[in-house]
């Protein structure tokens, strides 16, 4: 077995070290770009070397969102639907908004539909803001029910 097992460890060797100078090589292009993150009237935007990589919208149905999210040759990477309509695409759950963090049930609430008797997720405060590497969205949140008690707070950071 140990014959088989040290075989098995020199070939992976190659694949190995292929795979480690790919990764420098991609670092060197991925440590150049400038990420910035600005406030927005809607909330913040993050840009990757001046170009729309994502919005954290404050306001979204019920919960902050990350919308769109733009990939690395300028498509969508999540669906528009329901923040932008688009030909063909499917119009079904509309609580699902690109990027979002929630829960179907806290303390019994529902915090993951949006329709109905829900809870909503209120941005309170932006705690950070920061450009760079890494960049950061951090902010402070309130869980409401719908007869508008507070049932807990989140600090989320991006």
């Amino acid at each position: 077995m140990w014959i088989g097992q040290q075989e098995r460890s020199v070939h992976r060797l190659p694949s190995c070290l292929i795979a480690f100078i790919v990764g420098c090589l991609a670092a060197g292009e991925v440590f150049s770009t400038e990420i910035t993150v600005e406030r927005s009237p809607g909330g913040a935007v993050v840009r990757i070397d001046g170009q729309l990589f994502t919005e954290y919208l404050l306001k979204s149905g019920n919960k902050p969102v990350l919308y769109p999210i733009i990939g690395p040759l300028g498509k969508r990477m999540t669906r528009g639907y329901p923040l932008a309509k688009s030909d063909g695409e499917k119009t079904d759950h509309p609580h699902q908004r690109s990027l979002w963090f929630s829960h179907g049930a806290v303390n019994g609430i529902n915090f993951w539909l949006d329709v109905g008797k829900v809870g909503t997720i209120r941005h309170l405060e932006f705690t950070r803001l920061a450009s760079g590497r890494p960049a950061v969205i951090a902010a402070r949140n309130a869980w409401v029910a719908p007869d508008g008690r507070r049932v807990c707070e989140d600090e989320r950071t991006l």
